[in-house]
């Protein structure tokens, strides 16, 4: 049996052998032509939704219009224009009700007017940076390609410096590499010692472990079983027996449809590299093909396959919760929102199912991967709280809306990165591929 591939990879694949995983023996199940459930906005559900606390509901409940107002004014600030560019960040305080919006610089009149009309609904504060969000992403870039031993690095959060990890082995040797940067950039930087980065996907699995059964008779409709309209969450291996999680169906201004994903899935072993073709979960003599991986490599760590991807992701526990099986559950996406300091999200991959309790911890983090001629991952979040498993790189970050059948699309599964003794599970921004590729996600 081959070793996992897990060295530097967040939760992505799965190789070869996982056919057993997935062997599909059985035949019809719930159709994925189901229809769309009546949305229901009840005050309070029996229960928690599958993978949350109350109070992780309760927090996600709170946050709603906080976020809501965050995406208003991200989306003003992120129009072109000179204007626009002192916007650094918004941060949500759900359990006091507070929005604060990070500014460097005058703030300009259409976002002073939207703030106010906002301010009828939502409690807003304002707080300027010393230094700009460009300025400090440059200077982590800069320092991360200094050839000082930076392997990653993101602004502080509330604008006054830079946090850098660097691989080294003493102390004394990181604390001069901080003092050398704050003299070349001219801003407070603080250094501490990288830890290992792993991308969500493996190659090989893991002996059969007896707490993580794998339902044998698996009908259309399932997390390794989706088609023709393939959903978020879903398994997804490609031509190099990398596995993966597919994130939301997404579609562009033509209205081409598309399976996001993380572009570390298109892993040849080498290189990450277009054209890579994906099939869903099930063994070779019976998988369906999905579509060609494209918009590899790029700043982020975001791809689409084109293919008939749909509006709903798979919801509940993953092909190897404990006691498990597999999920035909799903939950329909309503939009995709921006995101904050502060905010509580979930994810759900293929392997691991829904897990909650994370907290964005820090933005805009970069970093290198050294196992793939040191490609630089930009714009990545990272959380706290809890972690995602082997295998669900690319799939699919959330927030409920309402309660409790519909969710905001928030972002795309990479991997872990460690900043000193801290441990962050890290996403890419759903708003980023909007960004980036022009491309939306399908709602319902």
């Amino acid at each position: 049996m081959k070793p996992m591939r897990l060295k530097h990879f967040k939760r992505t694949s799965v190789t070869v052998l996982f056919t057993a995983l997935c062997l599909v023996l059985g035949t019809a199940a719930a159709s994925l032509a189901a229809g769309v459930p009546q949305r229901t906005h009840p005050a309070r559900p029996a229960g928690p939704p599958y993978g949350m606390s109350w109070r992780v509901y309760h927090l996600m409940m709170a946050q709603q219009p906080l976020d809501a107002a965050a995406t208003k004014i991200q989306a003003l600030a992120a129009r072109p224009g000179p204007a626009q560019r002192g916007f650094f960040e918004t941060k949500v305080d759900a359990s006091r009700g507070i929005l604060t919006v990070y500014w460097h610089g005058p703030i300009p009149a259409t976002v002073q007017h939207l703030i106010s009309r906002l301010r009828a609904t939502v409690n807003i504060q304002i707080v300027q940076t010393r230094y700009s969000l460009a300025a400090l992403n440059h200077d982590v870039v800069a320092a991360i390609r200094s050839g000082r031993g930076v392997t990653s690095g993101y602004p502080m959060t509330d604008g006054s410096g830079i946090v850098l990890g660097v691989r080294s082995p003493s102390p004394r040797s990181i604390a001069s590499i901080a003092s050398a940067l704050r003299s070349r950039f001219g801003v407070p930087v603080v250094a501490t010692q990288a830890g290992p980065d792993h991308l969500r996907y493996c190659a090989a699995p893991a002996p059969p472990d007896p707490r993580r059964h794998l339902d044998a008779s698996l009908g259309p409709g399932s997390r390794c079983n989706d088609w023709p309209a393939f959903w978020g969450g879903n398994v997804i291996r490609s031509s190099y027996d990398v596995f993966c999680s597919g994130g939301f169906g997404v579609h562009n201004s033509s209205g081409g449809t598309y399976l996001i994903t993380a572009a570390h899935c298109a892993d040849n072993g080498y290189r990450f590299v277009n054209g890579i073709a994906f099939h869903n979960g099930q063994d070779p003599a019976h998988w369906h093909f999905i579509g060609y991986i494209t918009d590899v490599p790029g700043l982020h760590d975001l791809a689409v396959i084109p293919t008939s991807a749909g509006n709903r992701y798979y919801d509940g526990p993953g092909i190897w919760s404990p006691g498990g099986g597999d999920t035909y559950n799903t939950k329909i996406v309503a939009g995709q929102q921006a995101t904050s300091l502060g905010d509580s999200f979930c994810e759900s991959g293929a392997f691991g199912g829904v897990r909650c309790g994370f907290t964005v911890a820090v933005l805009d983090v970069s970093e290198i991967d050294p196992t793939h001629s040191y490609e630089m991952w930009s714009g990545l979040v990272g959380t706290t709280g809890n972690s995602a498993e082997v295998g669900d790189s690319g799939g699919p970050w959330f927030s409920l809306d309402g309660c409790c059948t519909h969710v905001w699309a928030k972002g795309i599964e990479h991997g872990t990165f460690q900043f000193g003794n801290v441990i962050y599970e890290g996403f890419t921004p759903i708003t980023t591929a909007t960004s980036d590729m022009g491309v939306w996600v399908n709602t319902g």
